[in-house]
């Protein structure tokens, strides 16, 4: 998997569309703005949570979708803001027990 915290970009639709262009996909937006949009194709998903407000938004990628994912995003003229470290299996067990 890897996290990103990106700029928003233009088109959310279109950023998860090229980067997973197959599968099912769920999506929500919040009033008065935001968008949760997740896809999950046989190849990979992606999800993608918006603020607007904060003009950011968090890019999750797992399967092929996550392979040279910050190159793929430069090319689509997207601005990577920071590398998030996902929540290992460890830490998940630590906060839960």
């Amino acid at each position: 998997m890897t996290r990103l915290l990106i700029r928003l970009p233009r088109d959310p639709r279109a950023l998860v569309d090229a980067l997973v262009p197959l599968g099912e996909e769920v999506a929500h937006r919040f009033e008065p703005h935001g968008l949760s949009l997740v896809r999950i194709g046989s190849r990979g998903s992606a999800a993608l949570h918006t603020w607007p407000e904060h003009d950011r938004a968090t890019l999750d990628c797992y399967g092929t979708a996550a392979d040279g994912l910050e190159e793929r995003l430069t090319d689509l003229g997207v601005t990577v803001l920071r590398r998030l470290t996902p929540l290992t299996e460890d830490a998940w067990n630590s906060s839960t027990s």
